[in-house]
């Protein structure tokens, strides 16, 4: 078992308390398992190197309140004693979760390399395969319609005429737009640079394969506030990968960003 012993511990409201007190402190940092520790004092006093004695004292002051403490949960208390020897640790979620500079550096740096892994891989997504499907079908007619073409008399002013006219009837069904028009009318660019192709390329989930639906509501709620660059780093940073929206909604909060 091993714990870890922040310096902030020694700064805070429990500076001057004394090594008896530190030492209990440390034992318990160092012992607990999921916020819960045995402490006997005759065992402990063994094992520290203590009286029975100094040990009680030092457990009453950690279960005393404590005002001044920087976590305020049950009054300041450290320790909670729920039977006889068994207490409960009351900042051990906090603290067990969080991560040193080096260790948070590193976890970070090792998340960029993976995001920047994933994105030399990842292919843009057709959301529209109907469209895609119009403009493939679009260039085939097109062809056929060139080669059923006579050949023109002079100057192929007949034959553009005859183009312009096939145009016409193959024209895709109205609010259909073909991909080389819309990327000409500048609606292809401000699709590839919308917040759901910008989601996808991070992860996201964009549409429920469950049910079906459109969850970039969601997303543009959970996100509201935030420019790219911090979205991103919430993507980078999390650990499992983010990929709905209350993954994001968690991950920002622990954040609290």
């Amino acid at each position: 078992m091993y714990g870890k012993f922040f310096s902030s511990c020694f700064s805070g409201s429990m500076a001057g308390a004394g090594p008896d007190v530190f030492a209990v402190w440390g034992y318990v940092i160092a012992n607990a398992k999921a916020g819960q520790i045995e402490l006997n004092p005759l065992i402990l006093g063994a094992i520290i190197g203590m009286t029975p004695e100094r040990v009680e004292a030092a457990i009453t002051f950690l279960c005393s309140p404590d005002p001044k403490s920087r976590n305020q949960a049950q009054g300041g208390r450290r320790l909670l004693l729920e039977h006889q020897y068994a207490y409960l640790v009351v900042s051990h979620s906090i603290y067990s979760q969080m991560r040193n500079e080096d260790e948070r550096r590193e976890y970070n740096r090792d998340r960029q390399r993976q995001h920047r892994a994933k994105a030399k891989v990842v292919t843009p997504v057709v959301n529209d395969v109907s469209q895609k499907s119009m403009t493939v079908a679009h260039v085939e007619l097109e062809e056929d319609v060139d080669q059923d073409s006579p050949a023109p008399l002079q100057g192929g002013a007949e034959r553009e005429r005859e183009r312009e006219e096939a145009e016409k009837t193959l024209s895709p069904p109205p609010g259909l737009v073909p991909a080389a028009k819309a990327e000409e009318n500048g609606e292809g660019k401000q699709q590839a640079a919308g917040p759901g192709s910008f989601l996808a390329s991070l992860g996201a989930i964009i549409l429920d394969p469950r049910s079906g639906a459109d969850l970039l509501p969601e997303w543009k709620a959970v996100c509201k506030g935030l420019g790219r660059k911090d979205v991103s780093a919430l993507f980078a940073g999390a650990a499992p990968a983010i990929q709905w929206p209350s993954d994001f909604k968690r991950v920002r909060e622990y954040n609290r960003v």
